[in-house]
């Protein structure tokens, strides 16, 4: 199933954009205009978050480096970010298994924050957004 994943890597090398990693202290990654830069001691999910959530940043015209969004911002781009990340359909395959949260992030190469917010951003739009996963299920998967 892995082989379905974002790869974010492959995405900023097709918009030409470098990834550099860089010894911070505090700052998990930053962009600049062609540039993502990101701290070199994050485990291999916690960079792959922070490509893509930067990614979206530039997505959206945030290509200068920047202090900061409003909350709406932001909660915008965890919600780009988070889809960007978890595929319905091998999300769905893995819920309806019956998989733990812990077993899906693992899986998915995501961490469970970005599970919860797929799930918070899903249930703001849901009024169209949402398919149950089965006839009679409780849950259900954001249509990506």
């Amino acid at each position: 199933m892995q082989k379905d994943l974002f790869n974010p890597y492959l995405e900023a090398k097709k918009q030409g954009i470098k990834v550099k990693f860089l010894d911070f202290k505090k700052l998990n990654s930053f962009l600049t205009n062609s540039v993502i830069y990101l701290r070199i001691n994050m485990n291999k999910i916690e960079k792959r978050y922070c490509l893509t959530y930067e990614l979206v940043h530039l997505s959206r015209n945030h290509s200068d480096f920047c202090e900061g969004h409003s909350i709406e911002e932001e909660e915008i781009i965890r919600e780009e970010t988070a889809k960007k990340l978890i595929q319905g359909t091998s999300f769905s395959i893995l819920i309806e298994s019956s998989y733990s949260l812990d077993k899906i992030a693992k899986e998915l190469q995501i961490t469970k924050d970005v599970i919860y917010d797929y799930f918070k951003y899903c249930r703001k739009n849901s009024s169209n957004t949402t398919k149950p996963l089965k006839e009679k299920s409780p849950a259900v998967i954001c249509k990506v």
